[in-house]
C-alpha cells in the first residue's frame, strides 16, 4: 500500500490515477519481447489499454510468461539454497573443533538465526515480483524524485510483516544503484540497519539527543555537511519507531544543509514501516510531525 505527502495527495486529487512517467527502460524485458511479437506502429498502441509492458505480456501470452516467471524464481531459490548451504558448512567445520556438545548445539542454532536472506538484486527478478508488488515498484521507479523534475518527492510504503517491504526495498535500492542516484538508507535501530544494508539515524546524521532537544555534530565538519549535501534520495525504514520531534529535526536538518525551508530540503523521501508495529518511546509517531 501507498500512500504520500499532504502535498503529494492534494496534487493527487485532480487525477484518477497515480501520475505514471511511462519509460520503456522501467520494463526492458517485457517491453522487447512485446516488440518482436507485436506489430505496432507506436509505444501507445503496444500498450494499449494495459497499465504496464508486463500486464500487456501476460494478457498475450500467459503461457511464456508463467514459465519464464517460474525459471526466475527456481533460479532465485537454488542460489539462496547454495548460499545457505554455504553458510551451515562454514559453521559446522568451525564447530566441530568443539568437544562440548551441548555448547556445540547452542552455538549451532545461535548462528543459523542470524543467517540473513539477502535479496537477489538481479534486475530481472523483478518479474517475479507479485501484481501489487510491481505496481508499487513501478510507480516509485516512474513517480518517485524531485520536484524539479515533475516527481513526487515524498512517498510512504507500508503493509504488515511479511508483504515483501524488506524486498522491495532492496529492489529500489538496486534501482537507485543503476541510475547512479546517490542515496541514503537510514533506521532507528543497529538491528534495524542491518537488515537493509543501511545506517542508525544518529550514526548516519550525525546525531545526539540531550534532554530536551537534538542536534547534529554534522554542522561542525565541513567533509560531513558536504558529503550529505550530496544526497539525492533518502529511505527510511522502520519509520513507526521514529519519534515526531525527530522526524522534524532531520527534515529542518537537510532545509538547513540546502539553505531553504522545503520539506528534507527538497530530497526525495521513501518511508517504509507498519505503523501496528512497535511504536517509538514514550512519544508521538513520527507523522505527528507538522512536516
Amino acid at each position: 500500500t501507498l500512500a504520500m505527502s499532504k502535498k503529494s495527495v492534494h496534487n493527487q486529487k485532480k487525477k484518477a490515477t497515480p501520475r505514471t512517467v511511462r519509460n520503456v527502460q522501467r520494463e526492458p524485458f517485457f517491453f522487447q519481447r512485446l516488440i518482436m511479437k507485436t506489430p505496432c506502429f507506436s509505444e501507445e498502441e503496444l500498450l494499449g489499454n494495459h497499465l504496464s509492458y508486463r500486464e500487456k505480456f501476460k494478457s498475450l501470452f500467459p503461457n511464456q510468461f508463467e514459465s519464464e516467471i517460474s525459471r526466475l524464481s527456481n533460479t532465485a531459490i537454488s542460489q539462496e539454497l547454495r548460499t545457505s548451504n554455504a553458510y551451515r558448512e562454514i559453521i559446522n567445520n568451525i564447530l566441530n573443533q568443539l568437544n562440548n556438545k551441548k555448547l556445540h548445539e547452542l552455538i549451532l542454532h545461535q548462528l543459523i538465526s542470524l543467517e540473513r536472506k539477502t535479496p537477489s538484486i538481479d534486475p530481472h527478478h523483478v518479474l517475479t515480483l507479485d501484481k501489487d508488488q510491481y505496481k508499487t515498484y513501478d510507480i516509485l521507479c516512474n513517480s518517485w524524485g524531485p520536484e524539479t523534475a515533475g516527481k513526487y518527492p515524498y512517498f510512504f510504503l507500508t503493509g504488515s510483516a511479511g508483504t515483501g517491504k524488506s524486498y522491495l526495498l532492496h529492489m529500489i535500492v538496486n534501482f537507485l544503484k543503476s541510475k547512479r542516484i546517490n542515496y541514503l538508507v537510514i533506521a532507528p535501530t543497529g538491528v534495524a540497519a542491518q537488515n537493509v544494508g543501511g545506517n542508525t539515524i544518529h550514526s548516519a546524521l550525525k546525531i545526539r539527543q540531550t534532554n530536551s532537544y537534538y542536534e547534529t555534530l554534522s554542522i561542525h565538519n565541513q567533509n560531513t555537511k558536504d558529503s550529505l549535501r550530496k544526497i539525492e534520495a533518502i529511505i527510511i525504514e522502520e519509520i513507526s519507531m521514529v519519534s515526531s520531534n525527530l522526524f522534524s529535526f532531520m527534515s529542518n536538518m537537510f532545509g538547513s544543509l540546502h539553505s531553504n525551508s522545503k520539506i528534507f530540503g527538497g530530497i526525495p523521501v521513501l518511508l517504509i514501516g507498519d505503523l501496528f508495529q512497535l511504536p517509538p518511546i514514550n512519544t508521538h509517531h513520527a507523522f505527528y510531525s507538522p512536516v
